[in-house]
């Protein structure tokens, strides 16, 4: 059971990584006193033996599916071993300061991993397809709780992916394997979640009683944003209403900021946090409400758009998943409405629209972070905007705000046939990201989605350009990388501020370009 053993199959040193991490931990625990248990051997042998095959098979076809098929049973009870090794250094690490990374990650059939474990981000590029389609493969073993922060759809993005620690080795090892490069984006993506909890906790200490002592510097709960709004409000009364256009699967009321001008005019739609752990995004839409109503009056630019146009802003619009994220999964990205015929929860917000629903980009299963859901408009969050958009009847501008990988998509997402106004929608993206990056130097790429990131069907602006909405748009804001989804508090206001300048290129095109 020695290293050398694993020697007589695998002759590089890409081979030995494979094997080697595993094995020298079951070796050393077989050999102690309370470990030599025959069946035990007999794991480390079979186990030993289909890593051989592994090995020496034509990269990863028939073997290889054998092999993870029988990770089922097999896999466990070695890492069952192993785990029991790596318990000591798990309990080692620091305790997280409230909100965790949980593994529920959407297979809630899947026990939760200690809030205490290391999970690292890993950034993989891949060179070909056949690296892609082995990353595909490796996302869909689902034992290995992989959470894919950017799916592996083309060589030319990178694939991000956080991985706990009980899988870094068979993950670590099957890149090296297969000699896919990967590097280490985030160390400790606890580390990170510590220090946004501190600075959430910081920022409590002192309760604002107006909207200009909110803290738009930081990260804030849902009951916190629900109180800004209230007081965006009442100092606004003559510019700002709330308008609540349905409730969550959870009850819980979507809110919507009208700000307006004068009656029956044309508007224009903004909506941030439809993903729910995609906090920079909720925090901006705090900062844009607080920017229009302070504005106008002040800015041109501004105050010729509101002087024709209402404008609708949806801060948080997933709710619910807003809410588990800041206590009990910061990962958590769907809706969570429960699934009748699995033990998974929640469904894609932006994989539920009419357009292309349940197309390519797209997941039927209800444990995936893509899935679409049973049927178009299942979810409550998405069939409210759909029924405010059709009795509206005269939104002329859409734009719905993500993160992260800085990007400014329009439709279409489902087809690569480009939309019939995509000459006018390529240019003003353009034009929208320069005076982006001109106050911080932040570099947006864009495009449609289709051509710019990935298929991707039953998106939102697919369904709101269909509707007749011309000016559709998906942001994806900071950062392209570093940070990924959990993105330091004091890149709040930046991001914000830069995004504003695109906003308002898009806004001014549209008031100047009636159809």
């Amino acid at each position: 059971m020695s290293e050398l053993a694993i020697g007589l199959c695998c002759t590089s040193d890409a081979q030995l990584e494979l094997t080697g991490g595993l094995f020298q931990a079951l070796g050393t625990y077989v050999a102690t006193p309370n470990g030599s248990l025959e069946w035990e051997q007999g794991i480390l042998c079979l186990s030993l033996l289909l890593r051989c095959l592994y090995i020496t098979s034509h990269r990863i076809k028939i073997i290889s599916q054998l092999y993870y098929s029988l990770a089922g049973w097999l896999h466990r009870a070695a890492l069952h071993i192993l785990w029991s090794l790596l318990q000591v250094t798990a309990e080692q690490q620091p305790k997280g300061l409230g909100v965790s990374i949980r593994q529920e990650h959407s297979y809630s059939k899947f026990e939760e991993l200690n809030a205490s474990e290391l999970h690292q981000v890993l950034r993989i590029s891949a060179t070909n397809e056949v690296q892609i389609n082995l990353l595909k493969e490796l996302s869909e073993l689902e034992h290995l709780q992989l959470d894919f922060w950017m799916e592996p759809v083309h060589k030319s993005l990178p694939v991000d992916v956080r991985v706990p620690f009980r899988s870094l080795q068979p993950v670590k090892s099957f890149l090296a394997y297969n000699e896919i490069h990967y590097e280490v984006m985030i160390e400790d993506l606890q580390d990170l979640l510590d220090m946004e909890q501190r600075e959430m906790l910081r920022s409590r200490a002192l309760q604002p009683r107006s909207t200009d002592d909110y803290d738009y510097s930081n990260y804030h709960t849902l009951d916190e944003i629900n109180s800004f709004i209230d007081m965006l409000v009442k100092e606004n009364p003559s510019l700002v209403r709330k308008i609540e256009i349905g409730y969550s699967y959870e009850k819980r009321s979507l809110n919507v900021l009208q700000f307006s001008t004068g009656p029956n005019r044309p508007g224009i739609w903004i909506d941030t946090g439809i993903h729910s752990r995609e906090w920079i995004t909720q925090a901006s839409g705090t900062w844009f409400a607080k920017k229009i109503a302070t504005d106008y009056g002040r800015d041109d630019a501004l105050t010729a758009i509101l002087d024709k146009y209402d404008i609708f802003l949806e801060i948080v619009t997933n709710p619910d998943g807003y809410d588990y994220t800041h206590k009990t999964n910061r990962m958590w990205r769907k809706t969570r409405k429960p699934d009748p015929d699995s033990d998974c929860v929640g469904v894609d917000p932006n994989r539920n629209w009419g357009t292309g629903f349940g197309g390519a980009g797209s997941s039927s299963n209800p444990c995936s972070e893509t899935y679409r859901g049973p049927y178009v408009n299942s979810e409550s969050e998405v069939k409210a905007i759909v029924d405010f958009v059709k009795s509206h009847g005269n939104l002329k501008a859409f734009l719905s705000i993500h993160s992260y990988s800085q990007m400014l998509l329009f439709p279409y997402g489902d087809t690569s046939v480009p939309c019939p106004d995509h000459e006018e929608l390529n240019e003003l993206a353009r034009k929208a990201i320069t005076d982006l990056k001109s106050l911080y130097g932040t570099t947006y790429t864009y495009g449609s989605t289709y051509d710019t990131i990935y298929q991707a069907s039953g998106t939102t602006s697919d369904w709101t350009y269909d509707q007749g909405i011309k000016y559709s748009y998906t942001f994806e804001l900071r950062d392209d990388g570093h940070y990924g989804f959990i993105l330091p508090a004091d890149q709040i206001v930046p991001t914000a501020e830069e995004t504003w300048l695109a906003l308002i290129t898009i806004m001014e095109h549209t008031k100047n370009n009636p159809y």
